[in-house]
C-alpha cells in the first residue's frame, strides 16, 4: 500500500486486481488481472506521480506474470518490462526502490535460487543489473538506497553454509564499494537512517547498526533464543529505531545501540506476523503497530500504550500501515476491507498557519502525525482477499 501527496491510496489484492482508492473511500479505477497468480509488491510513486508495481509467483505454481508496471496516474499502464531472468521470489514478493534520481530498483531470484538486483531508468529501460554474487540464496526483501550518496544497498540469504551478506554499491554501474557478513537471515530488508548507518534486523533477534564505510557501529540481540525472528527496522524523527518482535514486542533504540524501552501487545500469539515492514511513525512520534490478531496499537514515544484498535471482521492486518498528509491511519486487513481512521486534528492559530508544515496545501491539517483516537472513518471491502500492499497517490487517491 502506497499513498501519493493527495491522498489516493493504491493498494494490491490476492485477487489479482490493483486498485486507486479516492480519500472518501471510493474506487477512482481498478486494473483488473494484472496481479493474477501471483503476490503483489508494496508500490512506489515517483516523483511525476507514476506508480511502480510488481510481483512474485512460487516456483511450483510458475505463471509468467512477473513483470514491474509502471502506472500512470489515471489508471493506465505506461510500460511494462522483465526485468531479468525472473522477478519470481521463493517467499516475499520484491518491494520496489526509487533512488533520488528517479531510478527504480528492484531485486529477484531464478529458479536456481540465484538473486539479481535491476536498476531501471523511469522510462522502462534497464540502466544495470545482474547477479548479487554466485552463491545460491533469495534477495533481501528490498533495496535501501542512500538519498545524500545515492549508495544502493541490497543482500541475499546465502546457502550451502554460507553466511547472509549485503553489499553496497555505486548508483552510476552497480559495482560494489564493500560487503557486510550479518548474523542470521534478516525479515523484511534494509534502512538507512538520517545520518546514513543502515540497519537491520535478522531472525536471530540481532539489530546491526552499519556505518556508510562497512564498519559495524553496533549490535544487539533481543534474546538468546532464535524463534522467528524481527521485523524491519524503521527510524523515527528523533532518530529512534523502532524493531517489532514476531511475537509481540516492540523495541526502541537510541542512535547509539541502547534500548530506550520495550512494549509487549497484550493479543498477540507467536507466528506468522503478514506486516514484515514493521511500524509507522508519525511526525510527533507515535508509534503505530499490528499484529497477528487483528490488532492495531498506537504507543506513545515514551513506550506507553496511547490506544488499541481490533479489526470488526476478526481479520488479521495483512497490510503494511500508511499514514496519510491529513493524519489518518490507513491499512488493509485479511478480509479483503481497507480502513482510514483517525479524525483529524484542530487547525492551527492563524499566526502559525504557515509554521511546522502547516499551510493551503494541508487545509489547516498537520501532516503525518497519525490519527489521535481509533475510530474508523470509514471502510470498503475490495475482495474476499487478503489486502496486502497500500500507498496514497498525490491526489488523495489509495
Amino acid at each position: 500500500m502506497a499513498i501519493d501527496a493527495s491522498g489516493t491510496i493504491y493498494i494490491g489484492s490476492n485477487d489479482g486486481n490493483f486498485y486507486a482508492i479516492k480519500k472518501d473511500g471510493t474506487i477512482k479505477w481498478v486494473i483488473k488481472g494484472i496481479l493474477s497468480g501471483c503476490t503483489p509488491a508494496t508500490p512506489a510513486i515517483g516523483s511525476d506521480g507514476t506508480i511502480y508495481v510488481g510481483c512474485a509467483t512460487e516456483y511450483s505454481t510458475r505463471t509468467g506474470n512477473d513483470y514491474l508496471y509502471a502506472i500512470n496516474p489515471d489508471g493506465t499502464i505506461k510500460w511494462k518490462i522483465k526485468p531479468g531472468p525472473s522477478t519470481n521470489s521463493d517467499s516475499e514478493p520484491p518491494a520496489i526502490t526509487i533512488g533520488p534520481d528517479g531510478v527504480i530498483y528492484i531485486v529477484s531470484a531464478d529458479q536456481s535460487g540465484i538473486s539479481y538486483i535491476w536498476a531501471i531508468y523511469p522510462n522502462g529501460t534497464r540502466k544495470w543489473g545482474g547477479w548479487m554474487s554466485s552463491y545460491a540464496g533469495y534477495p533481501f526483501h528490498t533495496v535501501a538506497v542512500d538519498p545524500s550518496s545515492g549508495t544502493v544497498y541490497f543482500g541475499e540469504d546465502c546457502y550451502y553454509g554460507l553466511a547472509p551478506r549485503f553489499w553496497a554499491a555505486y548508483p552510476s554501474n552497480g559495482a560494489t564499494k564493500w560487503q557486510y557478513i550479518t548474523g542470521d537471515v534478516p525479515h523484511g530488508s534494509l534502512v538507512v537512517g538520517p545520518d546514513g548507518t543502515i540497519y537491520i534486523a535478522d531472525k536471530a533477534g540481532n539489530v546491526i547498526a552499519v556505518a556508510p564505510n562497512g564498519n559495524r557501529k553496533w549490535a544487539y540481540n533481543v534474546y538468546g533464543e532464535p524463534i522467528l525472528g524481527l521485523v524491519q527496522p524503521v527510524v523515527g524523527p528523533d532518530g529512534t529505531i523502532y524493531v517489532t518482535e514476531t511475537s509481540g514486542l516492540v523495541y526502541a533504540f537510541s542512535p547509539s545501540g541502547t534500548v530506550k524501552w520495550k512494549y509487549t501487545m497484550a493479543n498477540s500469539r507467536r507466528g506468522l506476523i503478514w506486516n514484515w515492514q514493521g511500524a509507522v511513525v508519525g511526525a510527533d512520534g507515535t508509534i503505530y503497530v499490528s499484529n497477528n490478531d487483528g490488532f492495531i496499537y498506537a504507543i506513545n514515544p515514551d513506550g506507553t500504550l496511547r490506544w488499541t484498535w481490533k479489526d470488526p471482521h476478526n481479520a488479521s492486518i495483512t497490510s503494511n500501515l500508511v499514514i496519510d498528509d491529513d493524519g489518518y491511519l490507513i491499512f488493509g486487513d485479511g478480509s479483503g476491507y481497507l480502513y482510514r481512521m483517525g479524525s483529524p486534528l484542530p487547525p492551527p492559530p492563524s499566526s502559525q498557519i504557515y509554521q511546522f508544515g502547516y499551510g493551503p496545501q494541508h487545509a489547516g491539517l498537520a501532516p503525518w502525525n497519525g490519527p489521535k483516537v481509533n475510530s474508523t472513518l470509514w471502510e470498503v471491502r475490495l475482495s474476499s482477499s487478503p489486502l496486502l500492499a497500500v500507498m496514497v497517490g498525490p491526489d488523495g487517491t489509495i
